[in-house]
């Protein structure tokens, strides 16, 4: 019998004590677990080693795809799940996986479905589903970009999708949801601080408008009921934000 290439897990992690047990607990049978923590003030170093990863702390100041990137550095084997501390691999998407790594030699990667949970509610519309994220590669094809928002996973050859999804549990509630918000308007703001400032003010005026029309209206955010008006309405206040925080170089 065929054995499967080994796998390990990229994970980067801050103040996650609360969930990424649960993470861990769904990748568990993976060859190799390993998590760069970001600058954790709770117990998530200790819930990430009881679950046999190997921990080690890491630089967030340049954001996102570099602090991903130092994760995926972690590892010892080639293919790499890149999983967020507040996402479960459920059993198909194991068996997908786990197929997919039998003959996987033509392949730089694969994408995967996921769907998100907003204070309870399963996500249909609203722009957040179907959504397929690559998430397992190669890391001799594929690795991610230096991006400090939004990184995504560059790479060089064919890529599969796989049945099954990520159960993305990112907004446990709306202060969780407000924390994120803000921080990811000041990450976003470091790429606009160059725009003149009229079109700073421009934008202001324009982009939420637009955001919550496209959510609401056009990804059909409405029949996702009082959550979609929540994702369009934080939708919304996120570009304000963002533009707000570029004109006062915060």
């Amino acid at each position: 019998m065929k054995r499967r290439a080994e796998l390990s897990v990229a994970m980067i992690a801050r103040d996650a004590e609360g969930q990424i047990g649960r993470a861990l607990d769904s990748v568990i049978w993976a060859d190799e677990i390993c998590v760069a923590d970001t600058g954790s003030r709770d117990r998530t170093k200790e819930v990430a080693a009881r679950f046999g990863a190997r921990v080690a702390s890491v630089d967030f100041s340049s954001g996102f795809g570099r602090a991903k990137q130092a994760a995926v550095r972690m590892t010892t084997n080639d293919w790499i799940l890149s999983l967020d501390s507040d996402e479960v691999v459920t059993p198909e998407l194991r068996r997908s996986i786990e197929q997919f790594l039998l003959d996987c030699d033509a392949y730089a990667g694969a994408r995967v479905g996921r769907i998100t949970n907003l204070c309870g509610h399963w996500i249909h519309h609203s722009g957040w589903y179907p959504e397929y994220v690559l998430r397992l590669f190669n890391k001799k094809h594929a690795g991610f970009d230096d991006s400090p928002l939004h990184e995504s996973i560059k790479f060089n050859g064919k890529i599969k999708r796989l049945s099954g999804c990520l159960l993305h549990y990112s907004y446990p509630d709306l202060a969780v949801y407000v924390r994120k918000t803000r921080e990811y308007a000041r990450w976003g703001a470091l790429k606009k601080r160059q725009l003149p400032v009229f079109m700073k003010l421009l934008c202001m005026l324009i982009k939420p408008a637009a955001a919550f029309i496209r959510k609401f209206l056009l990804q059909r955010g409405f029949m996702d009921g009082l959550p979609g008006l929540w994702i369009a309405c934080f939708t919304s206040g996120g570009q304000f934000l963002k533009y707000y925080y570029a004109l006062r170089r915060k």
